[in-house]
């Protein structure tokens, strides 16, 4: 199903699918024309299918193992997003270190799938992430407004 466009409202990702002719939210699979309240205001994104539609965020902030190569770190994001259970957006990674955002029922079971994800280096298998940090929202809000401004500093333009 190829994507077209993404636009984000309310916390929604939402993704034009050109089978349906709607956009589609990546995280909560509802789609816009749902949605929307009588009035035409988005209801807030409960997030990804795997957070059972509770609405509260924590964080993990992982340490990336510096024997990885900075590439790594994308391939490290899928794999996260493939569990259904956490996401990594935007200016969530900086210096070695990246953010991933869930919901407190899953957070725990979010982070022993993490700990065991390793990359072939040179023949060996290297653990992806050498430490695994819980945080709460307002602490990875902090950090991905820190993040923002560092990105701006640095290109001049906001991610």
């Amino acid at each position: 199903m190829p994507l077209l466009a993404v636009t984000t409202i309310g916390g929604h990702e939402f993704e034009y699918e050109s089978r349906t002719d709607l956009f589609r939210c990546s995280e909560c699979r509802v789609y816009e024309v749902q949605a929307r309240d009588a009035g035409g205001t988005i209801k807030p994104c409960t997030g990804l299918v795997g957070y059972g539609g509770d609405t509260a965020r924590v964080c993990l902030l992982l340490t990336e193992n510096p024997a990885l190569t900075p590439n790594y770190g994308t391939s490290l994001a899928w794999q996260i997003h493939e569990t259904g259970i956490g996401r990594v957006s935007g200016v969530s990674s900086r210096d070695g270190k990246m953010l991933v955002e869930s919901a407190p029922s899953v957070v725990d079971k979010l982070a022993r799938q993490i700990e065991p994800i390793t990359f072939t280096v040179g023949g060996l298998q290297v653990p992806a992430v050498t430490s695994v940090e819980h945080l709460t929202a307002g602490e990875g809000r902090a950090i991905i407004a820190a993040n923002r401004a560092a990105y701006i500093a640095e290109y001049g333009e906001d991610a």
